[in-house]
């Protein structure tokens, strides 16, 4: 199954828009850093998987997961969520976009310049295509 993530700066009403294969989601800002912490451990271990008791801890992947079963598909949260070992976790997708709105969030402090320059680097900007 080809996963496609696109980052999007749209909001509304303290809810950031993702799309996951052409889904749109609604997700909360705490699921928002979910997403983007386990795409950071997509680059800082040779697994993918990532493990931070602090902010990745279960409830939030089990809410996570949740929303992208009912939102996406049954059981599609745990073909993109995989759980390693002890409170451990990784992403997996085939492509990441990011679209021109997503730089928005840095001037509103949901994403650092530093990570969204990371982002740019590893996956690229392109254009949003809903415009």
């Amino acid at each position: 199954m080809n996963i496609q993530i696109t980052l999007t700066g749209e909001r509304r009403r303290r809810r950031f828009m993702i799309s996951i294969n052409h889904h749109d989601l609604w997700v909360s800002y705490a699921q928002l850093n979910v997403i983007l912490q386990l795409l950071r451990g997509r680059e800082s271990s040779s697994t993918g998987y990532i493990r931070d008791p602090d902010s990745l801890y279960p409830k939030a992947i089990y809410e996570l997961r949740t929303l992208l079963n009912k939102e996406i598909d049954e059981n599609f949260g745990h073909k993109l969520i995989e759980t390693g070992g002890v409170v451990e976790y990784r992403i997996v997708f085939d492509d990441i976009i990011l679209s021109d709105s997503f730089e928005e969030l840095v001037a509103i402090d949901v994403v650092s310049r530093d990570e969204f320059l990371k982002l740019q680097e590893k996956f690229g900007h392109r254009s949003d295509m809903r415009q």
